[in-house]
């Protein structure tokens, strides 16, 4: 959906945009490139479960793609959101990243998995490993992305050294708490600034009522 909207302002704007995603059916009205196939996503999960590799699997969908963005669309900018999801391989899409400085590359990030070695949310399990770098010791290996053993520590220096030294790159959070989490991490060499998502304020919105009174 937040792709979507995005979308729909920047065609506004004069801007000629697609949409790449990994899974589920295309949108209507809307130009895509879908990345992985059903089987490749099935392998993907597979690798992940087994050996602790969300990210790391969709080699060959990843150069394919990547082959259709050099001769077919040729963008001037590349929107990140969540890069987790059984569909890219992160190594190849951030080689190709360094590759093309002249592009800008803007990354919303909607969860902590960009800094960690495994999970996408850690607070639950009051975890803060991945300050100082993951551990195999993970206590979040069985949530997702699920695995059966944890390659946490492994998977954090991959990440380090993969997404560090980008140039030209902006990241974006939805929330002043994302942003200082952010910080903390090997994500901070970056600019970063927070973009609450919208809402639709016709909607939500002041309302009488007497819920305070009611509720105490």
């Amino acid at each position: 959906t937040i792709c979507k909207q995005l979308y729909k302002a920047a065609e506004k704007e004069g801007f000629t945009c697609c949409i790449a995603f990994g899974r589920g059916a295309s949108p209507d009205g809307f130009t895509t490139y879908q990345i992985d196939n059903k089987l490749e996503v099935y392998r993907h999960v597979i690798k992940a479960r087994l050996l602790d590799a969300s990210g790391f699997g969709s080699k060959h969908a990843t150069k394919k793609f990547i082959k259709w963005i050099d001769e077919e669309f040729k963008p001037d900018i590349i929107h990140m959101h969540n890069l987790h999801g059984y569909y890219l391989h992160i190594e190849t899409f951030f080689d190709y990243l360094k590759l093309h400085p002249e592009i800008k590359k803007i990354w919303t990030l909607h969860d902590c998995w960009s800094f960690t070695g495994h999970c996408s949310h850690y607070t639950y399990a009051k975890c803060d490993q991945w300050i100082r770098g993951c551990s195999n010791k993970c206590p979040n290996k069985k949530k997702y992305p699920q695995s059966f053993i944890s390659r946490s520590k492994q998977n954090y220096l991959k990440k380090k050294r993969i997404i560090s030294s980008v140039k030209n790159m902006f990241l974006v959070t939805p929330s002043q708490w994302l942003m200082k989490e952010a910080n903390y991490s090997f994500l901070k060499e970056y600019p970063i600034q927070v973009i609450n998502n919208g809402v639709d304020t016709t909607i939500f919105k002041p309302t009488p009522s007497d819920i305070k009174e009611k509720y105490g």
